[in-house]
């Protein structure tokens, strides 16, 4: 099966939050990072993605110990 890439708007969505937390969670190494296209474009791996998303909700605080700390 051939490899799907998001967005950020796309990977946002997902999380219920914005286009801009994703970039930043990204930049502070709270999100996997993003895979970057010489247009200056980034996107992320669906399957990576998804692994993320399995393994942090596995942890009941993964919002608020993550998504809305101290950084925001």
């Amino acid at each position: 099966m051939k490899e799907k890439y998001l967005s950020a708007p796309q990977f946002a969505k997902m999380l219920k939050i914005s286009r801009e937390k994703v970039f930043l969670l990204a930049k502070h190494g709270l999100f996997p990072k993003p895979i970057l296209l010489h247009t200056g474009a980034q996107l992320w791996s669906e399957t990576v993605v998804k692994g993320w998303m399995n393994m942090r909700f596995k942890r009941e605080d993964w919002i608020t110990k993550d998504i809305n700390s101290e950084l925001f």
